[in-house]
């Protein structure tokens, strides 16, 4: 048994990413160990369906999204849809974290239904990191670890660069996760 196909079963049996300290213990070997025998396993994993995908909260086994529409078609339960606003607000937070709603009501020209947050909250996409210093001190709102596993970004400098925004308007349609 390789090193890497010890690693490979633990990352198959785990729905959560383990870490390159995690996967040392586990296994009783060194961190350079691991993290070698990481990357042979990344290059296997090269013309898959599945990658081996280095997120925030560590290594994991993921589907590549070419293969998404594929799952979807078996899927007995349809995605969840969520609104414009839903996704207006979670970009606000990604992009300009920490924010208090305040902030996010003010860009988007509306206050944000308590409904979205507490979607966001639900999918714990996003956490209370800390309030602003000044008076009421609102609650700054920041992005989770969840939430850079849940889109596959090792950090949040690993968001994409922002759209152009004007191409976007006009577009009030539901979109899906």
């Amino acid at each position: 048994m390789s090193l890497a196909n010890r690693i490979e079963a633990l990352l198959f049996t785990r729905d959560t990413a383990l870490t390159v300290n995690m996967l040392a213990i586990a296994l009783q070997a060194q961190e350079a160990e691991i993290e070698a025998s990481l990357q042979d396993l990344a290059m296997r994993y090269e013309n898959s369906a599945m990658r081996l995908a280095k997120v925030a909260s560590g290594w994991r086994l993921q589907l590549r999204e070419a293969y998404f529409a594929d799952i979807l078609a078996l899927a007995e339960a349809q995605p969840p849809r969520f609104s414009r606003a839903f996704w207006e607000t979670l970009a606000y937070i990604a992009y300009h974290q920490p924010v208090t709603r305040a902030e996010i009501d003010a860009v988007r020209g509306v206050v944000t239904s308590s409904g979205i947050y507490r979607q966001l909250f639900d999918l714990e996409w996003i956490e209370v990191v800390g309030r602003r210093e000044m008076p009421g001190r609102p609650e700054l709102l920041a992005t989770t670890t969840v939430f850079l596993d849940d889109f596959g970004l090792a950090s949040s400098a690993d968001l994409p660069p922002m759209p152009n925004l004007t191409a976007l308007e006009g577009n009030e349609d539901e979109t899906r996760v």
